[in-house]
């Protein structure tokens, strides 16, 4: 772990200079730490081998990772700026906005380029890496960064960003009330601020997130599901139910007049829903949006006749199908002049990497082995290479 002499000796003209070669030299670590002690103190080396390690970790998720500083649990719960920037689009422009368990600052930054923002963390060494990121994100505009709890915190903010913190000792929390602060603050934070927005683990189950009484959301980005969110008082969607999809920053409500969702025979088209939309249990909203219908009554793929663009789900066109036994869809593979290129698994108690190797992989055309399951029968569905990405929602 990082320590506050630590960080401020990397965000110093001479730690930066050592980590920028550092990070260029690009050598094993153990073999860093070895050239750096040579001629530094033992604890500078150690801290340049770990914030290269880190820079590394976050250079996926942050435009201007190579400059930023991060703790490594900070860094393990921080907001990607993808996921930042679209919840600070929510914010009215101009509001000011306490950003609280800020971390190392993923959503301080994003918010202080549309308007005012106070960031907000009792770590002393997290509030030092969000300062020196705002200042680097949102040079000329300064923004406040108080070391302070946040459940004694006060003020008049429009609204509010809660991140509580979920892990202890690198571990992950499972009891939201075990976090801190524990997920039930949060009733106590909007009776003081009605305006805000409360991220969670979308491995947190419906029944919790929807006793906070507001309005839930979950969010991909890249087709990952990144964050459970839920929304008060007039930030926000209205729908109590959403997902939202990035890169493409899209929304699917829920829509009460929806009902469940039809299950029909497999037809010419097979569409693999994004991963927030499965979460939210929006499927029956995205059935109606691509005149589609389930599978399965409890297998989270949609059919449809052809194809309507949307970035909620990647379409693959049906070429064939067989029993979900290797022989029987090697032959079937062979029948239709296809060989296989990836394994799929949803519902059905196969191995995709083993039943890969099974499979033709030459010869013929590409193609994608779906496992599943068909009204309750388990059944491989033989696709055509994703021919449908996400493009323009018909919503």
């Amino acid at each position: 772990m990082l320590t506050i002499d630590q960080l401020r000796w990397l965000a110093s003209p001479e730690g930066a200079a050592v980590r920028c070669k550092a990070v260029a030299d690009s050598v094993p670590h153990h073999q860093l730490l070895l050239n750096l002690r040579r001629r530094l103190h033992p604890w500078q080396a150690a801290a340049v081998v770990e914030i290269v390690d880190l820079e590394r970790r976050a250079a996926a998720r942050f435009e201007h990772a190579d400059a930023m500083l991060f703790t490594r649990q900070a860094l393990e719960q921080a907001s990607g700026a993808a996921t930042a920037v679209w919840r600070a689009a929510q914010m009215p422009h101009g509001a000011l906005v306490y950003d609280l368990c800020c971390g190392i600052g993923g959503d301080a930054m994003a918010l202080a380029r549309r308007g005012p923002v106070v960031a907000v963390d009792r770590d002393p060494d997290a509030a030092y890496c969000t300062a020196h990121n705002l200042a680097l994100s949102s040079p000329g505009r300064p923004a406040p960064v108080v070391v302070a709890d946040v459940t004694r915190l006060r003020g008049s903010p429009d609204a509010f960003v809660l991140d509580p913190a979920r892990r202890r000792d690198g571990l992950r929390l499972r009891d939201p009330e075990e976090w801190s602060p524990p997920l039930s603050f949060v009733h106590d934070l909007i009776a003081r601020w009605p305006s805000g927005v409360v991220k969670a683990s979308p491995a947190i189950r419906d029944d919790v997130l929807e006793a906070l009484g507001g309005r839930v959301e979950f969010v991909a980005d890249a087709r990952e599901c990144k964050e459970a969110v839920v929304w008060f008082g007039a930030v926000g969607p209205a729908a109590l139910r959403s997902a939202v999809v990035l890169p493409a920053g899209v929304r699917l409500n829920r829509d009460p007049a929806i009902g469940p969702a039809d299950v029909s025979d497999l037809r010419g088209w097979l569409m693999e829903p994004d991963p927030a939309v499965i979460r939210a249990g929006l499927l029956p909203e995205l059935c109606a949006l691509a005149s589609g219908a389930m599978v399965d009554h409890e297998i989270a793929y949609v059919t449809a006749d052809a194809p309507v663009a949307t970035p909620f789900g990647r379409w693959y066109r049906v070429l064939g199908q067989s029993a979900l036994r290797p022989r029987k869809i090697a032959r079937e593979l062979a029948r239709l002049g296809l060989h296989a290129v990836a394994v799929k698994r949803r519902g059905a108690p196969v191995e995709p990497e083993q039943l890969m190797r099974e499979l033709p992989r030459s010869g013929g055309v590409p193609a994608v082995v779906v496992a599943t399951r068909l009204q309750g029968s388990l059944t491989a569905i033989i696709c055509g290479e994703c021919e449908q990405e996400p493009g323009p929602s018909a919503a």
